[in-house]
């Protein structure tokens, strides 16, 4: 059986290897596979290079144990591959952690991130529950909204109350900073809101807690991630829609 696999390097093209491994092998399932003098982490991926070459294939060492990269995820790595002219094997190495994967259980780990809300906690006044009307009126589809408002007028508030809804059908979220010195100030709004520990995504977090964080996304138990532009690359499980500040 003939597999195109993707690794995590400057090549704009999956290799082709042969599986005589038991475990089925599907788009976007992590494998490892001997490349050059060693063996590293790649995807299955959909599409195979074509070539009219006869070579030699070499095959499959395993299938990687953790969630695959879904559909949707394959499909924007495929999209910023070609829309910022940046290798294929490139975009999915930022989707990984040192270009690799993360095996190791951290199921405890997960519980600060457990999102418990606290029953009418917070109150909108008028002008706000007018917004999250607007926003929820717009719909689950792709869209762009704003907000405008002075600081302090609660624009931040609308928005976490219309992720909630998402949390609540089973979805995950993104709230992306402009700025990673907002962090601090973020971290203790969303507790007071989440009642939970913010998963915290930027060049600043630690091997650790990308680990983590990673796996979590992976396997849905972590539900929203609040991060810089790289964790545009998380492999959600079940994403919904972006939220940008």
């Amino acid at each position: 059986m003939k597999v195109p696999v993707l690794f995590p390097k400057i090549f704009d093209h999956p290799f082709t290897y042969k599986s005589e491994i038991s475990d089925s092998l599907n788009s976007g399932d992590f494998v490892k596979a001997p490349f050059g003098s060693t063996e590293i982490t790649g995807v299955v991926w959909p599409d195979e290079q074509k070539t009219e070459k006869k070579f030699k294939m070499k095959k499959i060492s395993k299938k990687i144990k953790v969630k695959n990269l879904n559909n949707s995820m394959i499909e924007f790595i495929s999209w910023f591959s070609k829309y910022n002219l940046v290798p294929l094997g490139m975009s999915l190495k930022m989707c990984m952690i040192n270009k690799d994967v993360v095996e190791k259980d951290y199921h405890k780990e997960f519980n600060r991130y457990k999102i418990k809300f606290k029953k009418n906690f917070f109150s909108l006044n008028d002008e706000q529950k007018k917004s999250l009307s607007f926003i929820r009126k717009v719909g689950n589809n792709y869209n762009v909204t704003v907000i405008e408002g002075v600081t302090g007028s609660g624009k931040t508030l609308v928005y976490f109350e219309r992720i909630k809804d998402f949390i609540e059908k089973g979805f995950q979220g993104l709230v992306l900073l402009p700025e990673i010195a907002l962090t601090n100030q973020f971290r203790r709004r969303f507790q007071e809101f989440f009642n939970t520990e913010p998963a915290i995504w930027h060049s600043g977090t630690t091997k650790k807690n990308k680990s983590i964080i990673w796996k979590g996304i992976t396997e849905g138990k972590i539900k929203i991630v609040i991060g810089a532009r790289s964790s545009l690359f998380l492999p959600f499980k079940k994403f919904r829609n972006y939220y940008c500040r």
